[in-house]
C-alpha cells in the first residue's frame, strides 16, 4: 500500500525517530514524502503560517495521486505525529468501498490520517480545499466543511486508530495517564499542542505498549 506524508523543518524529527521508526516493525507501505517549505515558525497548530502549510499538503498529496497513484487505487495519507503499534493491512480492507475513511476526530473528520481511493470526485474535493483553505483556519476544518458539496461515499475508522482524545475526550493532553487498549493498531498524536509535548505523549505510548525501537 502507498503510504504520503508531508512535514517541514519543525516536524523532522518526528518523521525520522517516531513515524518512520514505527513503519520498520510493521513493513506494509511504500511511502511517498516531502519536507516541505517552513511557513510557521514552530510548526504549532494555528500558528501563523499553518494555514498554509496544511495547503502545501493537500497540494503535495493531489500531485502525488495524479502522478504516482493508479485510478481507484486506495492509499493512505498520514502525518508524522503518528506511529504505527501493529499490521494494519486486513484493517483497511474492511473500508475497501468507501472513497475517503478519516481518523474518528471526536468532532470531526481528522485530515492527519485517512484513505483515499483515487478517483475523479475525490481530486475534486481535494482541489476545492486547496482553492479555499484560506477562508478557514486550516485544511480539515475546510475539508470537513466542504465534503458535504461532493458525492463522496465517506466514514470513519473505528477506535483502533487511536488517539489520546478517545479516553480523556476532546481537550489537549497535560500529561495525563491513560490506558491504550490492546486491538489498537495506530496511534495520532493529535489533541496535543507542540513538536515536544507530541513527542512526549508518542514516547508515553511506545512505552505503554512496549514498542522496539529501530
Amino acid at each position: 500500500m502507498k503510504l504520503i506524508t508531508y512535514y517541514t523543518e519543525t516536524h523532522k524529527d518526528l518523521y525520522e525517530n517516531y513515524f518512520v521508526n514505527s513503519l520498520h516493525n510493521i513493513d506494509e507501505f511504500e511511502v511517498f514524502k516531502k519536507c516541505g517549505t517552513q511557513h510557521s515558525t514552530d510548526g504549532n497548530y494555528f500558528s501563523n503560517g499553518f494555514n498554509e502549510t496544511t495547503k502545501d499538503k493537500i497540494l503535495f498529496l493531489l500531485e502525488t495521486l495524479e502522478q504516482s497513484v493508479n485510478e481507484d487505487e486506495v492509499v493512505l495519507f498520514s502525518d508524522v505525529d503518528v506511529i504505527f503499534i501493529s499490521k494494519t493491512k486486513s484493517y483497511f480492507d474492511r473500508y475497501q468501498d468507501y472513497d475517503m475513511v478519516f481518523q474518528n476526530g471526536i468532532g470531526g473528520l481528522n485530515t492527519g490520517f485517512f484513505t483515499i481511493k483515487n478517483n475523479e470526485e475525490v481530486r475534486k474535493l481535494l482541489k476545492n480545499v486547496v482553492s479555499n483553505c484560506h477562508l478557514f483556519d486550516n485544511d480539515q476544518i475546510a475539508l470537513n466543511f466542504l465534503i458535504k458539496s461532493h458525492n463522496i461515499k465517506f466514514t470513519m475508522f473505528d477506535d483502533e486508530i487511536f488517539s489520546v482524545a478517545h479516553t480523556l475526550g476532546p481537550k489537549v493532553w497535560s500529561d495525563e495517564e491513560f490506558i491504550i487498549p490492546d486491538n489498537v493498531l495506530v496511534f495520532h498524536a493529535c489533541w496535543c499542542a507542540g513538536v515536544n509535548k507530541k513527542k512526549k505523549l508518542l514516547d508515553y505510548v511506545r512505552n505503554y505498549r512496549k514498542i522496539k525501537t529501530k
